[in-house]
């Protein structure tokens, strides 16, 4: 699939189509080891360590939103509580609220919870799309330090000269003075903080 390629709709059906394809029983769920095919069929190879890390991470998302609206869902409420007319007599009431403890949850061995529906499908499609353009942006950085000197490996150090000449040929405004001695700066207070 190439982004841009076809539109958010054509892409939903695409991608609902080929989740279709392994939902044997029609129910809008397939079992975790089916992803894998279903990634590749959608041109996305990935491995069943890639899923299950991915699959982890998507969870951790999701649990974190669900906080989030639940927090965002006591604000509400608590800003929206009607207040008294004027005029009306004071009655002091007090509301306590009892202390709930979290649902125990035991860590679960995604092999044997594999059931996954599409909702959870798509963010873990979505998840795995902004992993990669991250990975993009940083092999676009690697690839820039390593063609002013510095290593693939990303070690190595760029010459304070080939950055100078770097910013007069683009007409950058960038003072390498300025960004020497904050990288200095940063350096030793990093080398003092361990």
């Amino acid at each position: 699939m190439q982004a841009g390629f076809l539109s958010k709709i054509e892409n939903f059906l695409l991608v609902r189509s080929v989740f279709d394809k392994f939902d044997k029983l029609g129910q809008g769920v397939v079992n975790l080891l089916d992803l894998i095919f279903i990634f590749n069929e959608l041109g996305q190879h990935v491995t069943e360590k890639d899923v299950l890390q991915l699959l982890k991470e998507t969870k951790a998302e999701v649990e974190e939103e669900k906080e989030k609206e639940k927090k965002k869902k006591v604000n509400t409420v608590t800003a929206t509580a009607p207040k008294p007319a004027v005029g009306a007599p004071y009655v002091a009431t007090t509301t306590q609220q009892q202390p709930t403890k979290p649902p125990q949850q035991t860590p679960e061995d995604p092999k044997k919870s594999n059931k996954i529906e599409f909702p959870l499908f798509m963010k873990m499609l979505d998840k795995y799309h902004r992993n990669l353009m991250k990975r993009d942006e940083e092999s676009d950085l690697i690839d820039a330090f390593a063609g002013m000197g510095g290593a693939w490996n990303k070690t190595g150090a760029v010459k304070k000269s080939t950055l100078e000449d770097i910013c007069r040929t683009f007409d950058l405004s960038i003072d390498i003075n300025v960004l020497y001695h904050f990288y200095l700066f940063y350096t030793l207070h990093n080398s003092f903080s361990h």
